[in-house]
């Protein structure tokens, strides 16, 4: 038993690390990304990569919604 157990957890050691780099990786790629379009927003305090990229993409998501003639008041913002 002793074997199959050293086994499994050489696999998972080496399963952590792949998954590790990855991570660093694409964290990598959002900050690229935020820096790229909008690099004001990580100046702002407690405002990371991830958090960036997820208002920038809220604020493109948004702008798409809010091109008709009649703006909703969630476009305008005053409605939650």
């Amino acid at each position: 038993m002793l074997p199959a157990t050293r086994n499994t957890l050489c696999l998972l050691a080496h399963r952590i690390g792949q998954l590790t780099e990855q991570i660093q990786e694409l964290e990598r790629r959002l900050v690229l990304l935020a820096e790229r379009h909008a690099p004001q927003l990580l100046t702002v305090m407690r405002i990371g990569p991830g958090t960036a990229v997820t208002l920038l993409i809220t604020m493109g998501a948004t702008r798409n919604v809010c091109t008709v003639r009649r703006p909703s008041p969630r476009c305008a913002g005053s409605a939650a």
